[in-house]
């Protein structure tokens, strides 16, 4: 009787080894343990195969190239500021404090699609065309009635005419990504964020939305998300009574309100990041680019 039992049991499927047959059968109960004990070691040492091979599973490739080139940058960077700090102490002088209003206009239409998010787009499209059924208790139909757009939805273009003509003084360019506004002061000055220095007990927030009401005029709407500075420069000249002149960067973004022509500087336009980096480095070198990069 237990002979005719044991012939006839089977291992459960979930612990069948991969080399037998879900069917097959054991003539002794210590085969089946045997095997059981087979697929477990098995198991296992695919287990720690796998673990070991996650540990090396990126050599070879480039790890970090990005955070180790700003690092690298920024320790010269900070080591410099470190050091003029110093120096500015040993001679008893202050830095001079101004500020740049980083003013940025947030993009108006969403980025171009990638190749897999424009096809499940469509599909999503396709699928939407069935529409749904709803129980006649839910009222839905009515909901859609009541709720319907009555006016047609018209997109606006992805490439405007100032983008086809070139012209920068205007915002109605780059929908699709951030542009931010910059100056040249004089003929032959580098491009720039418009510039002040601090006036009595201002802070740098205050300065930042005032010198950018200067420029754009007091109609445009602007918001400043914070009183900390995105970003700080040096400029060492030792003149007036000071050792140089620190500047602190503050971004803010436009809200709404149309911008004056400005007419008091050689030039002026809204450019992208792209467009900084590369009059910043056509400017003063690829350190400037870089700064600029990082920066924005």
């Amino acid at each position: 009787m237990m002979s005719s039992i044991l012939l006839a049991r089977k291992i459960r499927p979930s612990r069948a080894p991969a080399a037998l047959s879900l069917t097959q059968s054991f003539s002794t109960y210590a085969e089946e343990k045997q095997a059981q004990k087979e697929l477990r070691r098995t198991q296992w040492t695919e287990r720690q195969q796998r673990m070991e091979g996650l540990q090396t599973r990126r050599n070879g490739r480039d790890r970090d190239t990005k955070k180790a080139e700003f690092k690298a940058w920024y320790d010269k960077r900070r080591t410099y500021h470190q050091i003029m700090d110093r120096k500015a102490r040993q001679e008893g002088l202050e830095w001079k404090i101004a500020v740049a209003a980083v003013v940025e206009r947030l993009p108006v239409v969403t980025p171009d699609m990638k190749e897999w998010e424009r096809e499940y787009s469509e599909l999503r499209a396709y699928l939407d065309t069935f529409g749904f059924e709803y129980p006649e208790e839910l009222g839905m139909d009515k909901m859609d009635e009541k709720y319907g757009d009555d006016e047609e939805v018209v997109p606006l273009p992805r490439e405007t005419e100032a983008d086809a003509s070139g012209d920068l003084q205007t915002m109605d360019r780059r929908l699709k990504t951030r542009i931010y506004y910059a100056q040249k002061n004089d003929e032959g000055s580098l491009w720039a964020f418009p510039t002040a220095v601090l006036v009595g007990e201002e802070t740098l927030k205050e300065a930042a939305q005032r010198v950018a009401k200067e420029t754009l005029g007091d109609d445009i709407e602007i918001l400043a998300l914070s009183n900390c500075p995105v970003a700080v420069d040096l400029d060492v000249d030792k003149k007036d009574g000071f050792y140089g002149t620190k500047t602190f960067f503050m971004k803010l973004q436009y809200f709404q309100g149309k911008p004056n022509q400005v007419e008091q500087v050689a030039d002026y336009g809204w450019l992208d990041r792209s467009e900084l980096a590369e009059r910043a480095e056509a400017g003063e070198g690829p350190n400037a680019a870089k700064f600029v990069r990082y920066l924005l």
